[in-house]
Protein backbone atom coordinates (compact mmCIF):
# COMPACT_ATOMS: atom_id res chain seq x y z
CA UNK A 1 0.00 0.00 0.00
CA UNK A 2 1.58 3.22 -1.51
CA UNK A 3 4.64 1.59 -1.35
CA UNK A 4 4.92 0.09 1.84
CA UNK A 5 6.03 -3.44 1.74
CA UNK A 6 6.08 -6.17 4.69
CA UNK A 7 7.44 -9.64 4.41
CA UNK A 8 6.40 -12.28 7.77
CA UNK A 9 6.08 -15.94 8.58
CA UNK A 10 2.91 -16.15 10.24
CA UNK A 11 2.67 -18.62 12.23
CA UNK A 12 5.91 -17.22 13.94
CA UNK A 13 4.82 -13.60 13.89
CA UNK A 14 1.22 -13.61 14.48
CA UNK A 15 1.29 -12.54 18.25
CA UNK A 16 2.94 -8.88 16.77
CA UNK A 17 1.55 -8.40 13.09
CA UNK A 18 -1.48 -6.61 14.32
CA UNK A 19 0.32 -4.18 16.25
CA UNK A 20 3.34 -4.03 13.54
CA UNK A 21 0.68 -3.60 10.67
CA UNK A 22 -1.51 -1.00 12.40
CA UNK A 23 0.88 1.88 12.22
CA UNK A 24 1.04 1.41 8.59
CA UNK A 25 -3.02 2.65 8.10
CA UNK A 26 -3.54 5.95 7.54
CA UNK A 27 -6.83 6.03 8.76
CA UNK A 28 -6.76 10.46 7.54
CA UNK A 29 -6.13 9.62 4.25
CA UNK A 30 -9.73 8.04 1.88
CA UNK A 31 -9.02 4.60 1.18
CA UNK A 32 -11.24 1.36 0.10
CA UNK A 33 -9.67 -2.09 2.06
CA UNK A 34 -11.69 -4.61 0.04
CA UNK A 35 -11.36 -8.18 1.62
CA UNK A 36 -12.47 -10.71 -1.12
CA UNK A 37 -13.59 -14.37 0.21
CA UNK A 38 -13.29 -13.57 3.83
CA UNK A 39 -15.60 -17.00 5.05
CA UNK A 40 -13.24 -18.86 2.94
CA UNK A 41 -10.37 -17.43 4.36
CA UNK A 42 -11.39 -17.49 7.81
CA UNK A 43 -12.75 -21.33 7.56
CA UNK A 44 -9.03 -22.52 6.25
CA UNK A 45 -8.28 -20.80 9.32
CA UNK A 46 -10.14 -23.05 11.82
CA UNK A 47 -9.29 -26.32 9.91
CA UNK A 48 -5.47 -25.32 10.17
CA UNK A 49 -6.02 -24.84 13.98
CA UNK A 50 -9.42 -26.67 14.47
CA UNK A 51 -10.58 -23.95 16.68
CA UNK A 52 -12.37 -20.78 15.98
CA UNK A 53 -9.93 -18.84 18.28
CA UNK A 54 -7.87 -17.48 15.66
CA UNK A 55 -9.91 -16.55 13.23
CA UNK A 56 -12.49 -14.62 16.35
CA UNK A 57 -8.61 -12.79 16.93
CA UNK A 58 -8.69 -11.46 13.18
CA UNK A 59 -12.11 -10.23 12.91
CA UNK A 60 -12.00 -8.61 16.59
CA UNK A 61 -8.58 -7.07 15.28
CA UNK A 62 -10.79 -6.08 12.08
CA UNK A 63 -13.62 -4.88 14.31
CA UNK A 64 -11.00 -2.16 16.07
CA UNK A 65 -10.09 -1.14 12.73
CA UNK A 66 -13.16 -0.10 11.64
CA UNK A 67 -14.12 1.01 14.63
CA UNK A 68 -11.28 4.35 14.82
CA UNK A 69 -12.99 7.50 15.49
CA UNK A 70 -12.82 9.52 12.12
CA UNK A 71 -11.10 7.08 10.09
CA UNK A 72 -11.96 7.67 6.33
CA UNK A 73 -11.49 3.92 5.66
CA UNK A 74 -14.19 2.47 4.17
CA UNK A 75 -14.31 -1.75 4.29
CA UNK A 76 -15.80 -4.04 2.07
CA UNK A 77 -16.12 -8.01 2.63
CA UNK A 78 -17.14 -10.11 0.13
CA UNK A 79 -18.07 -14.23 0.60
CA UNK A 80 -19.16 -16.76 -1.28
CA UNK A 81 -19.73 -18.46 2.24
CA UNK A 82 -21.89 -16.29 4.16
CA UNK A 83 -19.97 -14.26 6.72
CA UNK A 84 -22.84 -14.06 8.80
CA UNK A 85 -24.05 -17.43 8.86
CA UNK A 86 -20.01 -18.41 9.82
CA UNK A 87 -19.63 -16.29 12.65
CA UNK A 88 -22.82 -17.76 13.98
CA UNK A 89 -21.93 -21.34 13.69
CA UNK A 90 -18.42 -20.55 15.73
CA UNK A 91 -20.07 -18.47 18.10
CA UNK A 92 -18.01 -14.71 17.45
CA UNK A 93 -21.03 -13.23 15.87
CA UNK A 94 -19.78 -10.34 18.19
CA UNK A 95 -17.03 -9.68 15.83
CA UNK A 96 -19.08 -8.24 12.79
CA UNK A 97 -21.87 -6.96 14.38
CA UNK A 98 -21.04 -3.28 13.28
CA UNK A 99 -21.47 -4.70 9.74
CA UNK A 100 -24.04 -4.14 7.02
CA UNK A 101 -24.86 -6.83 4.87
CA UNK A 102 -25.97 -6.22 1.37
CA UNK A 103 -26.40 -8.48 -1.10
CA UNK A 104 -25.95 -8.15 -4.83
CA UNK A 105 -28.72 -8.18 -7.41
CA UNK A 106 -28.08 -9.70 -10.70
CA UNK A 107 -29.24 -7.44 -13.85
CA UNK A 108 -32.50 -7.64 -15.37
CA UNK A 109 -32.39 -9.25 -19.18
CA UNK A 110 -31.69 -6.07 -20.41
CA UNK A 111 -28.71 -4.88 -18.59
CA UNK A 112 -27.71 -8.21 -19.41
CA UNK A 113 -27.90 -8.00 -22.42
CA UNK A 114 -25.90 -4.59 -22.46
CA UNK A 115 -23.37 -5.75 -20.87
CA UNK A 116 -22.81 -8.86 -23.26
CA UNK A 117 -22.81 -6.33 -26.20
CA UNK A 118 -20.39 -4.33 -24.53
CA UNK A 119 -18.28 -6.89 -24.27
CA UNK A 120 -18.74 -7.93 -27.94
CA UNK A 121 -17.58 -4.88 -29.21
CA UNK A 122 -13.86 -5.95 -28.33
CA UNK A 123 -14.23 -8.72 -30.46
CA UNK A 124 -13.87 -10.16 -33.84
CA UNK A 125 -17.41 -11.40 -34.62
CA UNK A 126 -21.16 -10.82 -33.85
CA UNK A 127 -23.65 -12.44 -31.80
CA UNK A 128 -27.25 -12.45 -32.77
CA UNK A 129 -30.10 -11.07 -30.38
CA UNK A 130 -31.34 -14.26 -29.86
CA UNK A 131 -28.11 -16.02 -28.80
CA UNK A 132 -28.03 -12.63 -26.28
CA UNK A 133 -31.70 -14.29 -25.13
CA UNK A 134 -29.97 -17.79 -25.02
CA UNK A 135 -27.52 -16.58 -22.52
CA UNK A 136 -29.53 -14.83 -20.45
CA UNK A 137 -32.00 -17.60 -20.30
CA UNK A 138 -29.24 -20.15 -19.47
CA UNK A 139 -27.27 -18.30 -17.04
CA UNK A 140 -30.69 -17.21 -15.54
CA UNK A 141 -29.04 -15.17 -12.30
CA UNK A 142 -27.70 -12.99 -14.12
CA UNK A 143 -24.37 -11.51 -11.61
CA UNK A 144 -22.03 -9.57 -14.21
CA UNK A 145 -19.93 -12.16 -12.74
CA UNK A 146 -21.67 -15.12 -14.47
CA UNK A 147 -22.12 -13.26 -17.78
CA UNK A 148 -18.25 -12.65 -18.19
CA UNK A 149 -17.53 -16.25 -17.35
CA UNK A 150 -20.13 -17.41 -19.92
CA UNK A 151 -18.74 -14.77 -22.35
CA UNK A 152 -14.88 -15.81 -22.01
CA UNK A 153 -16.40 -19.53 -22.48
CA UNK A 154 -18.24 -18.38 -26.04
CA UNK A 155 -15.02 -16.88 -27.02
CA UNK A 156 -13.01 -19.60 -26.70
CA UNK A 157 -15.76 -21.32 -28.67
CA UNK A 158 -15.17 -19.47 -31.39
CA UNK A 159 -11.89 -18.19 -31.47
CA UNK A 160 -10.05 -21.61 -30.66
CA UNK A 161 -12.59 -23.85 -31.89
CA UNK A 162 -14.23 -22.35 -34.85
CA UNK A 163 -17.87 -23.07 -32.91
CA UNK A 164 -20.94 -21.55 -35.25
CA UNK A 165 -22.62 -18.48 -33.43
CA UNK A 166 -25.74 -20.20 -32.62
CA UNK A 167 -28.17 -21.63 -29.62
CA UNK A 168 -25.88 -24.68 -29.52
CA UNK A 169 -22.86 -22.92 -28.65
CA UNK A 170 -24.16 -21.44 -25.40
CA UNK A 171 -25.22 -24.72 -24.05
CA UNK A 172 -21.97 -25.61 -24.75
CA UNK A 173 -20.26 -22.46 -23.16
CA UNK A 174 -22.69 -23.21 -19.87
CA UNK A 175 -21.99 -26.87 -19.83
Amino acid sequence: MDGVKMSLEWEQEKSTIYSQFEPLIDHNKPTLIFLDELGVFLNAIIHKKDNAINAAQFLHWLRHLRQISNSKIKWIFSSSVGIQNFTHSHNITDTINDLLPYHLKAFDKIESKDLLKKLVRSSDFEITEDVFQEIVDKVDYCLPYFLQVIYQKIEVLIELESHPIDRALVNKAYE
